[in-house]
């Protein structure tokens, strides 16, 4: 049974000197509607099968569980009865529930997927040390005109001071999005109120904000930025954020550094929004517990301005894990998010971020890809809210892998040092051609039945526009970057989805002829406006 809770949020900062004030009289309400208050409790109440697929109770829910029956046959009690709820999830020493990818599209690899193709040594085929070669690069002259051919499109990713769309022709009414690097996005949305003064400003939503050197429990080790964070939360110009969304707790997107910064700028006036699990960590942090709510899959938060308008924040699945260290891992769940700015019941506006994810195992040294399952979970987003407009997708791995890399003082022709390939990684991260897939499930192409065609008419009319996000960051050179790009220019091709490289924000929006949308690659920083009406 869904349950829902509501307060009234002041913006007014509590922090210790806060640099922003210009907004203290502004109030909105949160709504939260989740299918369980206490999912701790259930898992020590309820049998295995009446839990979500995805939870997994631990010896300690088990032995709970035990106890409860226990107590009821004894003292005539119904089982639950009593029994205590949890401020939040996992809160104690011993975690009560764990979670699990809980599709055919997810395996953990094998021994035997590391033996037959999971690692290799030598340089991949087609590549050049620091470059690359094959369809892009080469010798004569078909080579070269290629090359000046794609140019424009697989020119390296610059990092840019963020201006936030100032030199933008939309009149502020278009959904402002800014890749920060890695998969940290800014997005801006058109007003939807007004505040007790009158004034109006955008709805800010900040993402999986990493703006420190490392991913790491340090700073002096562990996965370094090879690009510069574009700006600072410090700085000036800086969007007043009202909500921040993280997709898990890995390093790469929960940052302790950034999300202190964020507290001490916004102090009270930002809510965060956390997969299950995960408020204890953020509380620890010294965020207040009223500003830190945890979601499982398809729960929502409502942040109501007044009449129909609201922005309807959901918690949707992703492919993927947790952990941030020893003994921790996957106690706390993974999401993506889907964003709904609804000015009324016709005019909405959906944002989807794929968080870390995959979209299915795969190992193409035994059969192709499209001959496995892939995560029934994208498709489903699609059905229940319509096809979104706005997707921002992963197109490569991340930062780990490329940081072990960096040690190796060997070329990597003749590295003793083995380089991992898509069986031990593609269950839990997309590449290029799976965004393109995955883009190509989303927009419900080819789905005749009643509820995609629904789906559909309440999706983008020329299809919907795609994002890269997740990659050209914690890196090991530009020629990785260049890669994931050639990948992502590739599946696009074959797919006939558009692939457009930004220019201070701006792009070709012409409608895509086919309807199978765009996929944008912005730079770093880059403000890229996108029309509500789309």
């Amino acid at each position: 049974m869904a349950a829902s809770s509501s307060h009234s949020r002041d913006s007014l900062s509590t922090s210790d000197e806060p640099r922003h004030n210009d907004d203290a009289e502004a109030r909105y309400t949160l709504v939260l509607t989740r299918r369980s208050d206490d999912p701790a409790r259930d898992a020590a109440s309820l049998p295995r099968d009446q839990l979500p697929s995805h939870h997994v109770p631990t010896l300690v829910a088990r032995a709970a569980r035990v106890r409860s029956v226990v107590r009821s046959a004894v003292a005539k009690v119904k089982p639950g009865d009593k029994a205590k709820t949890h401020d939040y999830l996992n809160d104690g020493a011993l975690a009560a529930l764990t979670f699990q990818n809980p599709w055919d599209s997810f395996r953990k690899p094998t021994v035997h997927d590391m033996i037959n193709g999971g690692l290799k040594w030598g340089l991949p085929r087609g590549y050049d040390e620091g470059e690359g070669k094959g369809k892009y690069r080469g010798k004569g002259k078909a080579a070269d005109k290629r090359l000046q051919e794609l140019g424009e499109s697989l020119r390296d990713i610059a990092v840019r001071k963020p201006d936030w769309g100032e030199g933008l022709d939309d009149g502020g009414q278009g959904v402002r999005v800014t890749w920060l690097g890695h998969a940290t996005t800014l997005i801006s949305f058109p007003p939807l109120g007004s505040a007790p003064d009158g004034s109006k400003r955008a709805f800010n939503v900040l993402i999986d904000p990493v703006f420190s050197e490392r991913c790491s429990p340090s700073q002096t080790a562990g996965p370094i930025r090879f690009t510069p964070a574009p700006c600072s939360i410090d700085d000036d110009n800086f969007p007043l954020i009202d909500c921040c969304l993280i997709s898990h707790s890995h390093y790469d997107h929960q940052d302790y550094n950034s999300l202190r910064d964020l507290l001490r700028t916004r102090g009270s006036a930002l809510n965060v929004l956390v997969p299950l699990g995960n408020k204890h960590w953020f509380t620890e942090s010294g965020f207040a517990d009223d500003q830190v709510s945890e979601l499982d899959w398809w729960d929502e938060a409502a942040i109501e301005f007044g009449g129909a308008s609201r922005m309807r924040i959901v918690c949707t699945p992703a492919q993927h894990g947790s952990g941030r260290g020893a003994g921790d891992k996957d106690v706390t769940l993974w999401s993506s998010w889907l964003i709904e700015r609804v000015a009324s019941e016709d005019e909405r506006y959906r944002v989807f971020f794929a968080g870390d994810t995959g979209l299915r195992f795969k190992n193409e040294n035994r059969k192709p890809r499209s001959a496995y399952p892939v995560c029934p979970a994208f498709r489903e987003i699609s059905i229940r809210y319509g096809v979104p407009h706005l997707l921002l997708l992963p197109i490569s791995v991340g930062s780990s892998l490329s940081y072990v890399r960096s040690f190796d003082p060997f070329p990597r022709a003749y590295s003793p040092w083995p380089r991992v390939e898509s069986p031990l990684t593609s269950a839990i991260h997309m590449d290029g051609q799976d965004s393109v897939d995955c883009a190509k499930i989303m927009r419900l192409e080819g789905e005749t039945d009643d509820a995609a065609v629904k789906a559909r008419k309440r999706g983008p009319r020329s299809g919907p526009t795609c994002l890269a996000v997740h990659y050209g960051t914690f890196v090991r050179n530009a020629a990785q970057t260049r890669g994931d790009l050639r990948m992502l220019f590739d599946a696009c091709e074959r797919d006939g989805m558009r692939f457009i490289r930004t220019h201070d924000g701006h792009y070709d929006a012409a409608a895509s002829p086919s309807g199978k949308g765009r996929f944008l690659v912005s730079d770093q920083g880059e403000t890229v406006s996108l029309p509500l009406d789309a």
